[in-house]
Order: C-alpha cells, then sequence, then structure tokens
C-alpha cells in the first residue's frame, strides 16, 4: 500500500505541469515537464513579428507571438553559443521574467489564463553579440505543444542609437579626405 502511494507520488511530480510558468530548471532545454514527447516543428513558421531585423543598444525590438498559448517561454539566444541575451520588459498581463543562468533575461506564463498573440519589448545588450535568434515554447495543452520555434535571425546593425555611430564616416576639405571613427565612451 505504501509503496503504490510513493510510486504514484513519484509519477505525478515526474509529470507535472508548471501553471505558474517555468521552472529555472528547463532553461536551457525549454522543454515543458509535461511527460510526452513535444509537436514537430510547422513547416512554415510565421508566428514571430519583429519590429526590426537589426538590433542595437538602446533600441528595444518589440516582439509579437501570433496565436493563443496556454504556457509559453520565450527566449533571445546568441546565434553562436546559444546562450541567452538581453532582457525584457513591458510584459503583457500573464506573463513574468524567469531568471535562467542568475540573469533576467527570459518570460514564461505566469498563470493558466491563455494569452493570445502576447508583445513583449526585448531589451539588446550593451554590445554586439553576433547573431540571435528568438526561441519559443508554446503549449497549447498539456499534450499538445512545440519546443524551440526559432524567429528569424536578427543582425546587429552597428549603430548606437541616441548616442553616437559607430558607423565609419568621411571628411573632405581642401580636396583631400580623411576617414575617421567615431568613438563613444559611456558615462
Amino acid at each position: 500500500m505504501y509503496l503504490s502511494v510513493f510510486v504514484l507520488s513519484l509519477c505525478l511530480k515526474l509529470s507535472s505541469s508548471y501553471p505558474s510558468g517555468a521552472p529555472p530548471t528547463v532553461c536551457g532545454t525549454m522543454m515543458p515537464g509535461h511527460n510526452v514527447a513535444p509537436q514537430g516543428l510547422p513547416q512554415i513558421i510565421n508566428i514571430f513579428e519583429l519590429s526590426s531585423q537589426t538590433y542595437s543598444p538602446n533600441s528595444p525590438i518589440t516582439v509579437k507571438v501570433k496565436g493563443t498559448m496556454a504556457g509559453l517561454l520565450l527566449q533571445a539566444r546568441k546565434n553562436s553559443d546559444m546562450l541567452q541575451v538581453g532582457s525584457f520588459s513591458s510584459l503583457p498581463k500573464g506573463t513574468k521574467v524567469l531568471t535562467c543562468q542568475g540573469t533576467p533575461n527570459s518570460v514564461t506564463h505566469s498563470n493558466k489564463t491563455p494569452n493570445t498573440d502576447p508583445t513583449f519589448t526585448w531589451n539588446p545588450p550593451a554590445s554586439d553579440v553576433g547573431d540571435v535568434t528568438f526561441y519559443l515554447t508554446m503549449v497549447k495543452d498539456y499534450s499538445t505543444f512545440w519546443v524551440k520555434i526559432p524567429s528569424p535571425i536578427l543582425t546587429y546593425s552597428g549603430e548606437l542609437n541616441h548616442v553616437g555611430s559607430r558607423r565609419w564616416g568621411l571628411r573632405g576639405g581642401g580636396g583631400s579626405i580623411s576617414i575617421r571613427k567615431l568613438t563613444v565612451h559611456k558615462l
């Protein structure tokens, strides 16, 4: 009898869902603890609407995820090593920030209420980290979910908006041309 209760409670723990959001233990895999296999990625993945295809410091990106989902986990990752980068703000109702690897850099659901077309603000890192892709784990219901749906790739634009420019500039005078690079220092 006690053994049966123990085995049953162990099974429930292994297949538990997280109605209040994904735990930090799934930050790397982005895999829900539903004890069932995920769906394959759709043939046509067109669920992300991004305000820009490039990123730069001080220029937040609006990320809209099209669809209705009972649960979600959203991250921006460097393509080079798949580590999470940047941070999220302006979260829609029913979502919260999740801390992964000691940094608040991911978003998950915060309750059981489904989210429809949630829109987030992503704040890029302060420097060029190479190409970045958003990844989404989207849960429709307990046994129907997709893991690590990728967005289009964002590239670094090389511009520091509202601060200065990192593009090479030309300055002419008296028939000669000199090339200079603007340098911006943090205050």
